[in-house]
């Protein structure tokens, strides 16, 4: 670690605790269980973290936390979320990607946009520029330039709702808020870039609706990104087992060159595709 710092200046560190073995759902054959055993391996990351003055996260007791929460509430449904007692699902890994985001105090706002409709004017605008902003008659309309695209999360998904049970609170780290006052009293209809985004009340968009849990083009462009992460992931692995056996046959060396060069190129394209686009938004009274 000393020699990474030097050879890494200024390199930020988080040092993970390790996942748990479920002892939660399905009762240890003795009286700590296996997972006391993880724990004192957590406390000595914890330890070492302080030490080298790095950041750790937790992802022990934010999934343990999380079964004793689902347990409570279905226990057929809390085993769902380390299915063996060992590899976490989709909606434990959301449960650790959450501990792992607040860990690196990741901010909670996408964007943040407050219009004032009667001007028509923009109040306040956080992670996001608008421009054309304009009033005609019932129709409310401007441009919008993000700095960031949502999660790539469909919040109707079941392995989001596991996690989101379990305590995860990914809308918390997730917020892309617009509100709109000084409408006329009824219903206005969002569009963004001219597709139905969703229906709302004077009074909602008054007080701020949530458009990460809507189906935008942001969260459109946002899941592909995902994907994309996960591919990379799978060229990655495929790599290290390469290097491991190359030991013994020498052109498979080269193989794994080729598979981080691949890795690499992925990474730029998955750069790009991060990128935000200006959107068209258009509100109107029904």
């Amino acid at each position: 670690m000393a020699r990474l710092k030097q050879e890494l200046p200024g390199v930020r560190l988080t040092l993970i605790q390790p996942s748990p073995f479920d002892d939660v759902t399905r009762p240890p054959d003795w009286p700590e269980g296996y997972n006391a055993v993880l724990r004192r391996y957590a406390e000595f990351v914890a330890s070492l973290a302080r030490e080298t003055g790095s950041a750790t996260a937790d992802l022990n007791g934010s999934v343990v936390a999380g079964l004793e929460k689902v347990q409570k509430i279905d226990p057929a449904l809390a085993r769902q979320l380390v299915p063996d007692r060992v590899h976490p699902s989709a909606a434990g890994h959301l449960v650790m990607a959450a501990a792992l985001l607040r860990a690196w105090n990741a901010p909670a706002t996408v964007t943040r946009v407050h219009v004032e409709a009667g001007g028509p004017r923009v109040v306040a605008s956080e992670g996001a520029a608008l421009s054309e902003l304009a009033r005609a008659g019932d129709l409310l309309a401007w441009t919008e330039a993000d700095d960031a695209l949502p999660l790539p999360l469909d919040f109707a998904n079941a392995e989001v709702e596991l996690a989101q049970m379990a305590g995860a609170d990914l809308a918390g780290l997730d917020e892309e808020v617009l509100r709109v006052t000084g409408l006329a009293g009824g219903r206005y209809r969002l569009a963004i870039d001219g597709k139905p985004a969703g229906e709302f009340s004077d009074r909602e968009l008054a007080a701020g609706v949530d458009l990460a849990r809507l189906d935008t083009p942001m969260r459109q462009q946002a899941g592909p990104v995902g994907w994309g992460a996960q591919d990379r992931q799978e060229v990655l692995t495929v790599r290290r087992r390469l290097l491991a056996m190359s030991a013994a046959d020498a052109g498979l060396a080269e193989t794994a060159r080729t598979l981080a060069t691949a890795a690499d190129g992925m990474a730029r394209d998955r750069r790009q595709a991060t990128r935000p686009t200006p959107h068209r938004y258009e509100l109107a009274k029904r």
